[in-house]
């Protein structure tokens, strides 16, 4: 479905960069730009973008952790972010995006999005980490193409030789791409006339510091163009992308609030209520029942919500009767077989195999409101037991070293399972919105022990025996 066109005031600038220009320099051209370090999958979550904002990208991340996402993109332009692209991963996503309502702008865009070239390592360089302010070690094969390039047209080298010296450099792996390797390399095969014509290219290069450096030459241009635009932005919006990645995306990496410095994401709030808070189960059962109804909002009347639930049941074929026993037996324990009628037993099995979970539900609709309000209540609860859980590590170590035995008989305890089976605890983990007891076990490694000094007030002073060895 195709939303209207929306128009949106813009409001504050981002940038996200590295390796390819400064903080210093950015603030040098757009004094108000909040500036970010090189853009990952999940940051356009976690910086908090509002309707209105302008987002710059110029570097990213894609060796050492996920790249940032298409859809993340346009799920901001969706939302009335704009989204602009430059230099680097920015052009890369621009040139890819533009023409679902990322901008793109320089050069570099410009390759990239008339199909010149479409290699991604075209841009990538090795860099630095953020105390040494992400400062490059390598060069980008787009700044040597434009370099050539323009040296070619000054009259500095034929656009023969350029072209030979280019096609080594592509045959370089990206880490090794610097001016002197590539001299050395000239040197190391013999081939002095290209050595001499390139020793010309880079004394050219330091008197025409645009055509050196491509990439920062398309991060100012894009900054001045940010700077002087001040008009508001239309965007078409198609929401045909927005799947249950995009929705799991949104929970995992969003803060559940606005306050500054906030550690808690959504999904993480919501987590804390589906394990430890007693409001939750209820509030769930009506969630997914008002869903199976089709209904849009959980404010109706328990008789209405489950006739309404039991009708869409009936119509959609599905029988108590017609599952084998170890069908039943996996979203129904001995004791509900055995105590409750065909009814209840049916809505109980719907419920928990239901294709619904907190961690990838769309949390804008209106059936999500009393799970967000229930996650807002607890959040300072969740978020202290957080902390401390973090704190109780020791230094190198993450929740992922928290011993599975211990992670288990937490919940067994939490949720007063005695002697369960492994189907016990999947069926206890999915009547809580879980997929199953394994991903309860992983949601719960960020707060039992901080939950269990703060509130059980039994966790030892030394965190080593919940720890696996």
């Amino acid at each position: 479905m195709t939303k209207p066109l929306t128009h949106v005031a813009l409001q504050r600038l981002h940038v996200t960069c590295g390796p390819t220009i400064s903080t210093s320099e950015v603030h040098a051209v757009c004094p108000e730009a909040i500036v970010h370090p090189p853009i990952q999958h999940g940051d356009l979550y976690r910086i908090g973008l509002e309707p209105g904002d302008r987002i710059l990208i110029i570097d990213g991340l894609f060796h050492q952790t996920a790249p940032i996402r298409h859809k993340e993109i346009l799920d901001m332009i969706a939302q009335g972010v704009q989204v602009v692209g430059s230099s680097s991963m920015g052009a890369l996503r621009a040139a890819e995006l533009h023409t679902h309502g990322m901008h793109g702008v320089g050069r570099i865009f410009e390759l990239f999005a008339g199909g010149a070239i479409d290699n991604d390592d075209a841009v990538a360089v090795v860099h630095l980490e953020s105390d040494d302010e992400f400062r490059a070690l390598s060069e980008p094969l787009v700044n040597f193409r434009f370099a050539l390039e323009d040296a070619a047209l000054a009259g500095v080298i034929d656009h023969r030789s350029a072209a030979a010296i280019l096609e080594l450099i592509q045959d370089l792996d990206y880490p090794g791409r610097t001016w002197r390797n590539v001299y050395r390399l000239l040197e190391r095969e013999g081939r002095r006339e290209l050595a001499g014509q390139y020793t010309a290219v880079t004394t050219w290069l330091a008197e025409h510091p645009a055509s050196a450096n491509t990439k920062k030459a398309d991060a100012l241009h894009a900054l001045d163009e940010l700077t002087r635009e001040s008009h508001s932005t239309t965007v078409p919006v198609n929401d045909r992308w927005a799947t249950s990645f995009v929705h799991g995306w949104r929970n995992r990496f969003r803060p559940l609030t606005t306050q500054p410095d906030e550690t808690l994401t959504v999904l993480a709030g919501l987590h804390y209520c589906q394990l430890y808070d007693g409001e939750f189960l209820p509030l769930w059962r009506k969630v997914v029942l008002a869903h199976i109804a089709g209904a849009t909002t959980t404010d109706l009347p328990d008789d209405e919500l489950l006739g309404a639930a039991d009708a869409e049941i009936v119509r959609h074929g599905i029988c108590l009767s017609d599952l084998t026993p170890q069908q039943r037996s996996q979203w129904l324990t001995p004791d509900e077989q055995s105590s409750l009628d065909t009814e209840t037993q049916l809505r109980l099995l719907v419920i928990r195999s239901a294709p619904l979970t907190p961690s990838q539900m769309d949390l804008s609709s209106p059936l999500a409101t009393v799970l967000l309000d229930l996650a807002h209540r607890g959040a300072a609860e969740a978020r202290a037991v957080q902390q401390i859980s973090t704190s109780l590590l020791p230094a190198g170590l993450t929740v992922d070293h928290i011993s599975d035995q211990h992670l288990v008989t937490s919940l067994d305890n939490e949720w007063s399972l005695a002697t369960p089976t492994p189907q016990h605890r999947d069926i206890a983990a999915r009547q809580r919105g879980f997929l199953s007891f394994e991903h309860a076990k992983d949601a719960s490694r960020h707060f039992i022990p901080g939950r269990l000094r703060r509130v059980r007030k039994v966790f030892p002073t030394s965190s080593s025996s919940v720890l696996s060895p």
